[in-house]
């Protein structure tokens, strides 16, 4: 027996931990105070899509939450929406029986009209029981189909229902709430005849068993409660929308939670009213205005029942941060589910324009939005940006500090973390959100205002000798200092034609 190359040569493999993701900045949380099975649940506060179509299959197409997620995911790019739950006023659930809930049909009526022996056997209230010797010779729809295996139930407490809606056969018990005598189990081969769970679509793994449950009732809550609730099963979204329209003290309530959210957080809103237009101390969105938080998006939009500001603000939280020169302002966009406002005349465009309200109309017939602002005159794309960039930053920086074994309290080791801070800012370099340009603040580290930075970035961070024992004590890293030029955006220009004669 030879020995062992180990004793010379030993690896060792060290499997380094999960590190910590990028905020996703794209998704939006629409608040809908509209109702769907799914809501039932008290403990449900949200519902995830993919897509408008998504939306409908909930709350039905003309639905105020699918009207809304059609303008969100009208931009490209846009791959999920949360629906969060509003109880806005009490809401009383019935009960509901326990159901067995096949799959969309793929198998026509006819064919089922082929089998006189048709059978299957079922776990009904913990107890199997087999049924055989149906006969759908008879058969010519669903509905039929739906009769025959209705009589074949008898005596069990269960009926057969078509789904129109789904195109789908469920078994449903005939009473409703919690109850353990009627709970189904999968259709499963019985040991004669021709199995139909396959054609019914009601065998495991195309089914779904949903249990009963008693009559309830959730109690109403103001929107700062159904955002801290949804604060609470997710923090999975960055901007909000609510699918119907808003109170003034809604309005200000949204704000309020917005601005005050743990983690950075935006809003987006249409505006219909023409109070909201309004220089009156009265008006929320003025309210709003003078804050000048820059976290909620108001969009003037009065043609009907489009959500114009659903899309501008799916269109704000829409860019890709990691690309290359995506960097996007929201001036000049094309609107895709929203009509060109024509009310919109210079006098309309004033208020809107002193407020910091948006709004999509024609400018000698070209359609696009104006001014891409946050109430009180922040650029949409400069607050967006700025919260991605900061996300970044701290995610990367915590990487650093998870990912290592230790990184020392020394000037060697913040060079790490400094590697990470250069390495988010050429990222947004590259992105087209910081550029090359003469610094304007204060001084930073050794810039001084009016220096010129070639990067369009500067990162300063002291020495670790000058660091207070105190700090030193409690394990901090000396403060990273980062000066950034913003590339900003061109959003109008004068020409000037000189001539002679």
């Amino acid at each position: 027996m030879s020995l062992m190359i180990k004793r010379i040569v030993n690896v060792q493999i060290n499997e380094q931990g999960i590190l910590a993701k990028n905020r996703d900045l794209s998704t939006i949380a629409v608040l809908s105070d509209e109702w769907c099975e799914a809501f039932n649940d008290e403990k449900t506060r949200y519902i995830s899509v993919q897509s408008a179509t998504d939306g409908a299959k909930y709350f039905g197409s003309e639905s105020n939450t699918a009207k809304a997620l059609r303008s969100i995911f009208a931009v490209n790019g846009v791959k999920k929406a949360v629906i969060a739950k509003w109880v806005r006023e009490d809401k009383t659930i019935e009960a509901t029986p326990n159901e067995l809930r096949g799959s969309t049909m793929s198998y026509l009526a006819r064919e089922l009209s082929e089998i006189k022996d048709g059978s299957f056997k079922i776990v009904l209230g913990g107890k199997e029981e087999e049924f055989s010797g149906i006969d759908f010779s008879t058969a010519t729809d669903y509905e039929s189909v739906v009769k025959i295996l209705t009589t074949a139930l008898e005596g069990k407490n269960i009926k057969a229902i078509f789904d129109k809606d789904g195109q789908r056969f469920k078994l449903q018990a005939t009473t409703s709430g919690k109850d353990d005598k009627t709970t189904f189990g999968f259709m499963k081969k019985a040991s004669l005849g021709t199995f139909i769970g396959g054609f019914l679509n009601l065998v495991d793994g195309k089914a779904d068993i949903y249990y009963g449950v008693d009559a309830s009732t959730q109690g109403k809550e103001t929107i700062r409660q159904a955002l801290d609730k949804l604060f609470n099963s997710t923090q999975g979204f960055y901007g909000v929308y609510s699918s119907g329209i808003l109170s003034d003290d809604e309005i200000l309530a949204l704000d309020s939670w917005i601005t005050s959210a743990p983690i950075p957080m935006v809003a987006g809103f249409t505006v219909i009213k023409g109070s909201h237009l309004e220089n009156d101390k009265s008006n929320p969105i003025k309210k709003i205005a003078n804050k000048n938080s820059g976290r909620f998006f108001a969009t003037y939009n009065n043609t009907a029942d489009e959500h114009a500001g659903a899309e501008l603000l799916s269109m704000a939280l829409s860019t890709n941060w990691e690309g290359s020169f995506t960097a996007q302002t929201m001036k000049f966009k094309n609107l895709k589910t929203a009509q060109t406002d024509e009310g919109v005349d210079l006098n309309v465009a004033e208020k809107c324009d002193s407020l910091g309200i948006n709004y999509y109309t024609d400018y000698d017939g070209v359609s696009l939005v104006a001014e891409g602002v946050a109430l009180g005159g922040k650029f949409i794309d400069e607050v967006v940006g700025l919260d991605a960039f900061s996300n970044r930053v701290q995610i990367g920086t915590f990487n650093v500090l998870k990912g290592a074994r230790k990184v020392p309290q020394t000037d060697k080791g913040q060079v790490r973390l400094i590697a990470v801070v250069k390495q988010v800012c050429e990222q947004f370099v590259n992105n087209g959100f910081i550029a090359p340009g003469q610094w304007r603040g204060d001084p930073v580290g050794e810039l001084e205002s009016g220096d010129y930075l070639d990067l369009g970035y500067y990162v300063y961070s002291p020495s670790y000798n000058t660091q207070l024992q105190t700090d030193r004590e409690a394990r901090k890293a000396v403060p990273i200092n980062v000066a950034i030029k913003l590339s900003g955006a061109i959003h109008s220009l004068d020409v000037i034609v000189n001539f002679n004669r």
